[in-house]
């Protein structure tokens, strides 16, 4: 038995020691220092980079070589896969507190449309009024819908749902490395990049679907990857394929593209395969586009017609661009080295996304919302690309490669400090204005008054007034003809709530907010509410009878 030397050891140890003393002066800073516990952010990361310190050492003593957390995690085995989904859940768990305070004011659109749904008065914005489809999310409407029924707070349900998705997607995104041919020593690096991206944790928190969505991406890539030889039966991706249709709107490009390259060369055999796939998948969406023909008079959502603008998405597109550029990078690298066909897929469909969203508005698309199902399956491709140029085992060049990882986690994370604060900023100004002012209207009208106002997730689910959409996401006429002033002031609404860059010198947000603020101004019946602070704007409310 080999007896290793002081210095072999004192090195692990010292880690494993200081380790250990970052990560409990993180977590008990705010008891020294006689504050109540909050664990900030900063306490967080180093509280992580202990925890990580503390395994680096425990593995050199184990004897791996350095970088020793590297060569673990970079193993083949069970353990290794646990190790990398303890740490990938350990991040995820951390940036999901720090967004804990966050919920999108759109996602409450979606739960009133529930609600409606729930109460029998049908998936309507405004009960007995025409049926309109203001939500872009099926699946996640009859999920809140299901859980009002059940008497349970919708955000919570949706939060609840959202997290078991985002924990299946560091799974998913690990299983579709092996099933797209990637080496087992690789497949847990994609798991730790997932973690590292702030945008997938925020988005679960916000009660918006986007975790669903992006967990049914990764499956739908798994089923094709499954089901590639041109003689097998399609029913995984049919099925995966209509889930998706109902979960929002943009996922038909991502269904048809990622089925194009499985095609090459369009013989006989592929044709068939195509044949069987589309067999399989038409029930059901026959099913669900007939009912939405017959409800809502019209195949496309309302809120498609509201967003769809020329060039309207340029900065959408371009920041992810900027953000994935080096994957986009490494892909199109592979095209010349024979490029596996998850890459091929992932390549075409991002390229697909990013022609399609230059031309969406920008509303609630920060932080890569309407892009995070195509970026889950290209992280999966960190792998394949790390089989091409890790060298094997032992060779040279390994801690190159681990130092470049590491490179990427922090790229990843680079975000994350204003995302947080950006978060908890506009939860307060959830707060301070929209729940404040949903609630003095709740006081002061019964749900048959009408309120104009365009941000219409808060205000019209806790005032239960019936809402004219000054957006038109859940307004036809202004979605499909654009907005009008004369067409707002017509319906005589009870309040109308505007908003403004400044708080005492109306400074419209946008041209909607300054038209109708004319319009408002000159008609005596209108008499000014107060102003209320969000984040970067303030509501003026307008109503036509004194509010108390």
């Amino acid at each position: 038995m080999s007896v290793r030397s002081p210095r072999a050891v004192i090195g692990p140890a010292a880690l494993i020691t200081g380790g250990s003393l970052l990560a409990l002066a993180s977590v008990f800073l705010d008891a020294l220092r006689g504050l109540p516990l909050e664990l900030g952010l900063m306490q967080s990361l180093v509280a992580f980079f202990g925890v990580v310190c503390v395994i680096e050492g425990a593995l050199q003593l184990g004897r791996h070589p350095f970088p020793a957390l590297w060569s673990a995690l970079t193993a083949e085995g069970r353990t290794a896969f646990a190790l990398a989904f303890l740490l990938a859940a350990t991040l995820c768990a951390l940036l999901l507190f720090h967004f804990r305070a966050y919920a999108a004011d759109d996602s409450f659109i979606t739960f009133r449309f529930a609600r409606n749904l729930a109460h029998g008065a049908g998936v309507v914005w405004n009960p007995g009024e025409r049926a309109v489809e203001g939500y872009s999310n099926f699946l996640w409407m009859l999920l809140s819908a299901g859980a009002i029924r059940l008497g349970i707070d919708p955000l919570i349900a949706a939060r609840v749902a959202a997290i078991l998705c985002y924990g299946g997607s560091l799974i998913a995104v690990r299983t579709l490395v092996l099933r797209a041919g990637g080496s087992a020593r690789h497949a847990n690096l994609p798991m730790l990049l997932f973690a590292a991206v702030p945008a997938f944790a925020y988005w679960a928190m916000s009660g918006l679907e986007t975790a669903s969505v992006v967990l049914l991406s990764l499956l739908y890539f798994l089923a094709l990857a499954r089901e590639a030889d041109p003689k097998a039966l399609p029913w995984r991706s049919a099925l995966v394929a209509d889930l998706l249709l109902m979960s929002r709107p943009d996922t038909p490009i991502l269904i048809l593209l990622a089925v194009i390259p499985l095609l090459r060369p369009f013989d006989r055999e592929r044709r068939a395969w195509l044949a069987r796939m589309v067999v399989l998948a038409l029930p059901v969406a026959a099913l669900y586009l007939g009912w939405k023909w017959i409800t809502f008079e019209r195949l496309f959502a309302n809120t498609v017609a509201a967003k769809l603008h020329l060039m309207a998405g340029f900065t959408l597109s371009i920041g992810f661009f900027g953000l994935a550029f080096p994957l986009f990078a490494t892909l199109t690298a592979a095209l010349g080295r024979g490029a596996r066909l998850l890459e091929r897929q992932v390549l075409m469909v991002a390229v697909g996304f990013l022609a399609a969203f230059l031309n969406a508005a920008p509303h609630v698309g920060h932080y890569y919302r309407f892009f995070l199902p195509i970026l889950a399956p290209m992280l999966a491709t960190v792998a394949l690309a790390a089989g091409r140029w890790e060298p094997a085992p032992g060779a040279r060049g390994g801690s190159a490669t681990a130092a470049l990882f590491l490179l990427a986690m922090f790229y990843a994370l680079v975000p994350l400090y204003p995302m947080v604060d950006y978060a908890n900023a506009e939860a307060r100004g959830l707060r301070r204005a929209h729940v404040e002012v949903a609630l003095l209207l709740k006081r002061n009208f019964t749900p048959d008054r009408l309120l104009a106002a365009s941000d219409c997730g808060v205000l019209p689910y806790l005032s239960e007034m019936r809402t004219l959409d000054l957006w038109g996401l859940t307004d036809r006429r202004i979605a499909e003809r654009g907005f009008e002033a004369g067409y707002v002031m017509r319906a005589r609404p009870d309040v109308i709530v505007l908003h403004s860059l400044h708080p005492t010198v109306f400074a419209g947000r946008e041209p909607y907010d300054r038209e109708l603020y004319s319009a408002v101004t000159a008609d005596s019946t209108y008499r000014s509410s107060g102003q209320w602070e969000f984040f970067g704007y303030w509501l003026w409310v307008y109503a036509r009878k004194p509010l108390r």
